[in-house]
């Protein structure tokens, strides 16, 4: 007994010099990954990096893609913005889909207030690919080539509404949370928002979350928009919402 706690001993204080290097803000700042997607064909894989900053006071997300095989380090492909966190406290993990050539891909950031679509490709190229004045919430790839969004309401009629029971008063029923501040008091798509409890034990959810959503499809090789059929639809119910 008394050897193996000279041995544990010895650990410690072999381990204490390291602890003694590492700073509160290398705590504070460790990095976590989620959105891993790999391509159809096995020769790529997505991911977002995430990793709380002292700075800004959020945790600040970056995408990045990296060979199958390893043969190459990590490329940065650009910013995905501020995380947020869903209902529960936990951290909304990244979400990207591939096409199903191989040769596209998509991921969900929240740039400058407006989470939209960013389109990729292994070579390089990352920009702006579908961004509106409604939230896209969640979205899927099919098989077919068509890429399903879902959208709420817009962003302007969420402020509306939060303003106006700001303004109007806000009734404390069985869906408000008195623990949490009433008008924005959590962050949703990157930005304060007010939330109210959805009945699932401590679940929250948007303000306007029972609203109708948009569901639509856009044919990935001709930019087309139409309503999406029932079937591209129940693609979705893998990705839940932001709340």
């Amino acid at each position: 007994m008394v050897k193996k706690l000279v041995w544990a001993a010895s650990l410690l204080a072999a381990a204490s010099p390291a602890l003694a290097q590492t700073s509160p803000r290398e705590l504070v700042e460790m990095t976590d990954f989620s959105g891993l997607a790999a391509s159809p064909d096995g020769r790529w894989l997505l991911y977002r990096r995430e990793r709380p900053s002292t700075v800004s006071g959020r945790i600040e997300t970056g995408w990045y893609i990296v060979a199958g095989d390893g043969t190459s380090p990590p490329r940065f492909l650009g910013d995905g913005g501020p995380a947020s966190w869903n209902g529960t406290g936990l951290v909304e993990p990244g979400a990207a889909q591939w096409a199903p050539d191989s040769e596209r891909f998509y991921v969900r950031a929240m740039i400058r207030g407006a989470a939209g679509l960013w389109e990729g490709r292994p070579d390089g190229a990352f920009a702006p690919y579908l961004i509106g004045d409604a939230d896209i919430e969640r979205f899927a790839v099919s098989a077919a080539g068509s890429l399903i969004y879902e959208t709420g309401p817009s962003r302007a009629a969420i402020e509306r509404a939060e303003e106006a029971e700001r303004d109007d008063g806000i009734l404390v029923d069985g869906r408000v949370d008195l623990a949490q501040t009433l008008f924005r008091g959590a962050i949703i798509a990157g930005r304060p928002a007010s939330q109210r409890l959805n009945g699932d034990w401590f679940d929250r959810e948007a303000l306007l979350a029972k609203m109708p959503r948009r569901v639509q499809a856009r044919l990935i090789a001709t930019g087309e928009d139409r309503l999406a059929t029932a079937e591209e639809a129940a693609l979705l119910t893998a990705a839940r919402r932001p709340n």
